[in-house]
C-alpha cells in the first residue's frame, strides 16, 4: 500500500515532466501536494498540485499562460492516473481477501 501511495504522488510529478514542465514546475507540484493536503482538504490534493505546477510553469516560461496551463493539466492527468492505480489495487486487495475467506 505504501508503494501505491508513493506511485500516486510520483505520477503527478512525472506527468508534469511529460507535459513539458521543468524544475520549477516539479517543485511547484511538490509544494502544491504538501500545502494542498493541509490547507484545503479534501480538494487540496487536486487543486494544490495544479496551482503549484501552474505557478512554477509560469515562472519557467516567462508567463506563457497557455503553456503553463498545459503543464498544470499534466498534474491533473497524473492525479487521474494515480486514482485509477489505487482503484485497481483496491479491487485486487478485495479479490485476494475474498479468495482467502473462501
Amino acid at each position: 500500500a505504501a508503494v501505491i501511495t508513493f506511485l500516486d504522488y510520483w505520477l503527478q510529478i512525472y506527468s508534469v515532466k511529460v507535459f513539458g514542465g521543468g524544475r520549477a514546475s516539479t517543485l511547484g507540484v511538490i509544494a502544491g501536494i504538501i500545502f494542498g493536503i493541509f490547507l484545503f482538504p479534501p480538494f487540496g490534493v487536486i487543486i494544490g498540485p495544479f496551482i503549484g505546477a501552474y505557478i512554477g510553469a509560469a515562472i519557467e516560461s516567462d508567463f506563457d499562460l497557455i503553456k503553463s496551463f498545459k503543464i498544470a493539466f499534466g498534474s491533473l492527468i497524473g492525479f487521474l492516473g494515480g486514482t485509477i492505480l489505487k482503484f485497481v489495487y483496491s479491487l485486487y486487495a478485495i479479490w485476494q481477501y475474498v479468495n482467502y475467506l473462501f
